[in-house]
């Protein structure tokens, strides 16, 4: 939220400098700011809410795996799903230990869903 209401304070600004200016320095700044935070603006607009959806949906991913190494552990299965599990095992925590570092960034955390930080890695 804090970087959109700086984006927004751009292009209010710029929009300031383009009025009150009497020279076209100051003009084309405006201008320049105007277009530049609106176009970010616009798409930040756009893609952080399907960049959350997609976390969303690899929570559940995440849960979904959980899920069935927790079956597969009490299965009685050979060595080569064991070795296939345990790769399972170590990119779904990556994916946590990556997605849960990005939470603790101020800016980026409030487009990471608050569910990440109740799921612990797998062991």
């Amino acid at each position: 939220m804090a970087v959109w209401f700086f984006m927004l304070l751009m292009i209010f600004f710029g929009c300031h400098i383009l009025g009150s200016s009497e020279s076209e320095i100051g003009e084309a700044l405006g201008g320049v700011l105007i277009t530049i935070f609106g176009i970010v603006f616009i798409i930040s607009l756009v893609i952080l809410p399907i960049n959350r959806m997609g976390i969303l949906a690899e929570i559940e991913q995440f849960k979904s795996v959980e899920e069935t190494i927790e079956v597969a552990r009490t299965a009685d299965i050979d060595s080569y799903e064991k070795a296939a599990i345990q790769n399972k095992i170590i990119d779904s925590n990556k994916w946590l230990a990556k997605v849960k570092y990005y939470n603790g960034i101020y800016f980026i955390n409030n487009f990471i869903p608050n569910e990440v930080d109740e799921l612990t890695p797998i062991k």
